[in-house]
């Protein structure tokens, strides 16, 4: 933590090896949210490169440096919320004449039916809802547990001061936290086998 706080501070300085290594220590990060909107390459990027352009314009209102993980994990997020919306106003309903895609059990659809989309996002919308829900350090946590290439335990254990041995134990708190939250008991009828 102390190592992303002096990063912060000599970034907002100018230091160019400071930036470098805030972006080459958060990159797996940034692109494992992206890739969780399942966006096309070129808009993956165009997200990948908006978020260091907002974190360049905010440097100096950060706060929390020591927090940075989970600024940039919110920001991404964010980023890729808009571009979402701005590609859903271009695809805005199945022309009837597609509809045909789905009548043969056996084909491949270009893309789910629009039920089964809007179910999927549902899905997405609640376990988003419950994961905002947790504790800033729980999101750190999960967040760390899921960039890739995957931060070992040891990685895990420095940046959150965390003890080894707690890592999991602490990992299914969280979890069990999410899948009690009412955004998900709402999704799953009450039951825990989601």
């Amino acid at each position: 933590m102390d190592d992303v706080v002096g990063c912060v501070v000599a970034a907002r300085g100018g230091d160019p090896q400071a930036w470098r290594k805030l972006v080459d220590g958060h990159s797996g990060l940034v692109w494992s949210v992206i890739r969780g909107f399942r966006l096309d390459e070129e808009t993956s990027k165009d997200a990948f490169q908006t978020v260091w352009l907002r974190l360049a314009e905010h440097l100096d209102s950060i706060r929390e440096p020591a927090r940075l993980a989970g600024w940039l994990g919110q920001t991404t997020r964010n980023e890729c919320v808009g571009l979402v919306r701005q590609r859903s106003r271009l695809i805005l309903t199945v022309e009837a004449d597609d509809q045909d895609r789905y009548v043969d059990d056996n084909a491949n659809p270009p893309f789910p039916p629009p039920g089964e989309r809007l179910e999927r996002e549902e899905h997405r919308v609640a376990v988003a809802a419950a994961f905002e829900r947790l504790p800033e350090r729980c999101q750190e946590l999960l967040r760390l547990l899921v960039v890739d290439p995957p931060a070992s335990y040891a990685e895990i254990s420095d940046l959150l001061d965390l003890p080894v041995g707690s890592i999991g134990p602490t990992r299914a708190r969280c979890l069990d936290t999410m899948r009690n939250a009412p955004e998900i008991s709402r999704i799953t009828g009450g039951s825990r086998s989601s």
